[in-house]
């Protein structure tokens, strides 16, 4: 059997039973000027809001290289003298960063950023920690590894939060 697709009598009459577009699209279903609405939030609670996220994505990054500065503590407390497991760490750590894009952007659309962003960024603080704590190798490259993939949360995600925040005028937009 083969699909035709619709004729054109019947999309001229889906276009006129459609209700004319106004010029702002309300894709969020937020009624107009809802305080709830980011784009209605006052200019103080977003730059709050964006200096706290950019703090997360300074943490989530620089986290990477924490290994690499406290190589001779690694060294001593865990009794190895190979410097490419240092580099392993670093490596697992960033292996994590190529995972979680995979997971968390498409959970945050489906949930709130707030929903996805909050527990991801507690589990980095705590696997961050475990890291610090843990008390064998295994242990510590299985944390690594964790805390990669959660790390990654706030560097995908962020961009959406600043895209719900502040409204783009794409007349403005130059090449």
């Amino acid at each position: 059997m083969m699909f035709t697709g619709p004729s054109s009598t019947n999309c001229e009459q889906d276009r006129q039973s459609r209700p004319e577009s106004t010029s702002h699209a309300n894709t969020d279903g937020f009624p107009p000027r809802d305080p709830k609405d980011p784009h209605n939030w006052s200019s103080t609670k977003k730059i709050g809001i964006v200096l706290i996220l950019l703090n997360t994505v300074f943490n989530s990054t620089i986290s990477s290289t924490l290994p690499s500065g406290n190589a001779a503590a690694i060294t001593s407390a865990f009794q190895f003298h190979n410097n490419t497991l240092l580099v392993l760490l670093t490596s697992i750590y960033l292996l994590g960063h190529v995972f979680g894009p995979l997971v968390f952007p498409p959970l945050s659309e489906v949930y709130e950023r707030r929903t996805v962003l909050l527990p991801t960024f507690f589990c980095f603080t705590s696997f961050t920690l475990g890291c610090a704590l843990a008390q064998n190798w295994n242990a510590s490259v299985v944390l690594t590894l964790l805390t990669g993939l959660v790390a990654s949360a706030p560097i995908t995600i962020v961009r959406g939060v600043y895209a719900d925040i502040y409204e783009l005028d794409i007349t403005q937009i130059t090449a």
